[in-house]
């Protein structure tokens, strides 16, 4: 099974951090078929902004990530 890659691009509110990643993940997905692409404000939409950005949330977030690269 290869390995994996998670890129997180992290940076302050309206900074672009979804346009760059809309097209990193559009070139990669060009290369390589099974890329996908997981944003943090789709991620609180969907859990009711019940996740926050503290340091448990984000660390949590950072643990859910490595799993989708490692399988």
């Amino acid at each position: 099974m290869t390995k994996g890659k998670v890129y997180w691009i992290t940076g302050l509110s309206g900074a672009g951090k979804t346009t760059i990643g809309t097209r990193l993940f559009e070139r990669l997905r060009e290369a390589k078929p099974n890329v996908f692409r997981l944003d943090g404000d789709v991620g609180n939409w969907a859990y009711n902004d019940k996740v926050g950005y503290n340091h448990e949330c984000v660390a949590l977030a950072a643990v859910s990530a490595s799993a989708y690269g490692r399988h």
